[in-house]
């Protein structure tokens, strides 16, 4: 496989996480800010140039130049290519734009450490290549926004049992897989489970009432973290097109068509800001899926 020039995509994921522990020990919250937005922005670069090095070497896929997390997995595990290269700076992006526009008196309430370790995970998810990788990091990444919840006192339940269902639909959809084996049509045991974890991760009609839930009561910018990359898409993409048969793609773009009208519709007479944008961005999700369906 070839290499990029520098190890852009590890240093990428390592920045936040060095970030993270040293926003965490400072006392005063516009330092936590001043220092955070420093931290992302520095990400941010490293993944341009993630993205600018791979252009370059017109290939369909690289890995680093050095492999320093590789030596605790004892194989390759984060590759960039034509799906995740363009995407990398946007997740980047957002993070620092979300760190910019938190007001000073929001700064109390919105946890920057936090959200620099959200970022190197949905990072380290957008590069990864093994499945089970993938898997464990989207487990993972559901995390902070519960912490958040339990810290301020807000309710959990609905969030928990959505994400908990994701988690285990993801597992038990990509274990079946395994052991079935690649060289054939898959069961409705391994496409199911799959295809239901893609579905609430996106927010699809009906199993969106954890993205309101979300809006409602976590923080502005940690909701927009979480929801705004798409990671669901994403998964979809890397996980359930490669196996799935032509009914399960119509069967998603069905639902998120359906899904993004009734989010348009939705946001056009809500009053409150946090609902209306939780419906633009239910609607953006789905309309990816209709995407994805489409090609």
């Amino acid at each position: 496989m070839s290499e990029l020039h520098f190890s852009w995509l590890e240093m990428s994921i390592l920045v936040p996480v060095i970030g993270a522990l040293i926003v965490g020990r400072l006392r005063g919250s516009d330092a936590k800010r001043r220092w955070s937005v420093f931290f992302a922005g520095l990400t941010f670069i490293f993944t341009v140039g993630a993205w600018r090095d791979f252009q370059w070497l017109h290939v369909a896929q690289a890995e680093d130049q050095w492999h320093f997390l590789e030596q605790w997995f004892g194989r390759k595990v984060f590759i960039i290519d034509n799906l995740n290269a363009p995407l990398l700076p946007l997740i980047a992006l957002l993070h620092v734009l979300t760190a910019l526009a938190t007001l000073r008196t929001k700064v109390q309430r919105f946890s920057f450490s936090w959200a620099l370790i959200s970022e190197a995970i949905m990072l380290a998810t957008f590069t990864a290549k093994e499945p089970w990788v993938i898997i464990a990091l989207m487990a993972a990444s559901t995390i902070p926004p519960y912490r958040e919840l339990r810290a301020r006192n807000k309710p959990t339940r609905v969030y928990a049992i959505h994400m908990g269902l994701f988690i285990v639909m993801l597992a038990m959809g990509w274990a079946f897989v395994e052991i079935e084996g690649t060289n054939r049509v898959h069961s409705l045991w391994a496409i199911v489970p799959l295809l239901l974890a893609v579905l609430i991760r996106s927010g699809i009609n009906p199993l969106h009432c954890w993205m309101t839930e979300l809006f409602e009561h976590a923080t502005f910018g940690t909701a927009l973290l979480f929801v705004v990359p798409i990671p669901g898409a994403y998964v979809a993409t890397r996980l359930v097109l490669p196996i799935a048969p032509d009914w399960v793609l119509r069967s998603v773009g069905l639902l998120s068509l359906a899904t993004a009208v009734y989010a348009a519709s939705m946001a056009l007479i809500q009053k409150d800001g946090r609902r209306f944008f939780c419906y633009l961005f239910l609607s953006h999700s789905a309309l990816v899926l209709v995407g994805l369906e489409v090609v």
